[in-house]
């Protein structure tokens, strides 16, 4: 009985550790780019990383001060490359609600 226990509360971590990892990154292929005021806005062909739920449309804000990670993302959508993981700090509460992405890991 306590090796059943042990043996599930040890799955049970393996499994929540997991699930946490995929909490702030995704990956997937860009759909869609759209440029708002100070930002470029990418879309997924996936659903959003975990702390990004609630984000308008499902877009991701890359803020114009990230010049070199909208640098990769324009190019890798001129190019047809759009396989990507993100990262992502989680939505922005006191702005626009977007989901922030600091980081774009090209495939």
């Amino acid at each position: 009985m306590v090796f059943k226990r042990a043996i599930f509360i040890i799955l049970l971590l393996m499994i929540s550790r997991n699930v946490v990892s995929a909490e702030s990154y995704l990956s997937g292929t860009i759909s869609n780019i759209t440029a708002v005021g100070g930002a470029l806005l990418i879309m997924l062909d996936s659903v959003l990383p975990t702390n990004c739920s609630g984000s308008p449309y499902n877009w991701m804000m890359i803020k114009k001060e990230e010049t070199v990670m909208i640098s990769v993302v324009l190019m890798m959508w001129s190019t047809g490359n759009k396989n990507v993981t993100i990262y992502a700090s989680g939505r922005e509460h006191n702005g626009t609600g977007y989901c922030i992405v600091n980081q774009v890991d090209p495939h």
